[in-house]
């Protein structure tokens, strides 16, 4: 992650997998930049919000876990209005909702359309082409995508996964080295009124 840091990055959001390798719990509890799922249980390890502050801007940086074909969790929608009632406050919000189903991500978007400047699906690795900016002034879209390799089956090499269905039988997954690409969006956010006014997608393949 230090490399990442060095680079400018500010803030890193992460879902259900941020806790697979015990030997990184410490680094996870002690980098404040890393913002942990909100609706995992207050004792798991992470930070649950952060507010970044830049030229004299904010922005708050908070992520959720969907609850559709996901590891256990307390419902977004209802842990998103705690949080609104307890920081009434607040400046301009981006969530990563990190869920499987579209129609989740669909509904949160909708549901955080007033109250959040972004609402950034994540977790299903393939870029959608869905972006908008809701009628509330909530930037939106399903799922940003994946930075990695997509010579892949997100992420793993493809020759493990196609025997996987092939076959039935589990194998060691190994991660893919081939095809690089980056998905990202860019999202504008109005200083005043804390809506979002542009969200535009990135995909860039390395050469």
């Amino acid at each position: 992650m230090h490399p990442l840091i060095s680079m400018g990055i500010d803030a890193f959001t992460g879902g259900n997998h941020l806790w697979d390798r015990v030997e990184a719990l410490d680094y996870v509890r002690k980098e404040k930049r890393i913002v942990k799922p909100l609706n995992f249980p207050a004792t798991t390890p992470g930070n649950p919000y952060l507010v970044l502050e830049k030229n004299e801007m904010k922005l708050g940086i908070i992520c959720l876990c969907g609850q559709v074909y996901m590891p256990a969790c307390d419902s977004p929608f209802g842990i998103l209005d705690k949080f609104m009632s307890d920081h009434p406050d607040h400046p301009p919000l981006l969530l990563d909702f990190h869920a499987e189903s579209t129609s989740e991500k669909r509904a949160m978007g909708w549901f955080g359309d007033g109250k959040l400047a972004a609402v950034l699906g994540t977790h299903t690795h393939i870029q959608t082409a869905d972006e908008e900016i809701l009628p509330l002034g909530c930037a939106y879209i399903t799922d940003v995508g994946m930075t990695g390799a997509h010579d892949s089956v997100i992420g793993i090499k493809k020759g493990i996964i196609v025997d996987k269905f092939l076959t039935a039988i589990p194998n060691r997954y190994e991660s893919a080295d081939l095809g690089l690409q980056i998905n990202a969006v860019v999202v504008d956010i109005d200083d005043n009124s804390g809506k979002a006014i542009h969200i535009g997608r990135i995909k860039r393949t390395a050469e």
